[in-house]
């Protein structure tokens, strides 16, 4: 499973900010790969909890929201606090 804002970001960051950025066509390639995968927006309750998770795990809120929409699509191995 993958959020939308995390496909985003391959995107952006496969395109522009690396060294040697991807092609259009092998980015959009791999985009369409992914897409395959179960694909989670976020809400606003979904936003909100990473904003906790991020302060109660000491995590940035990119990285909490990834977990929280993991967790909320059905991911194991980790139940939040609140």
């Amino acid at each position: 499973m993958v959020s939308g804002p995390v496909l985003a970001e391959f995107a952006d960051v496969g395109m522009s900010r690396l060294a040697r950025p991807l092609t259009a066509v092998v980015a959009r390639r791999a985009l369409a790969e992914l897409a395959e995968l179960t694909v989670v927006p976020p809400d606003a309750s979904l936003v909100l909890a990473a904003a906790d998770t991020a302060d109660e795990m000491g995590l940035s809120f990119r990285d909490a929201q990834a977990v929280r929409l993991q967790y909320s699509a059905g991911a194991t191995g980790w139940q939040p606090s609140r």
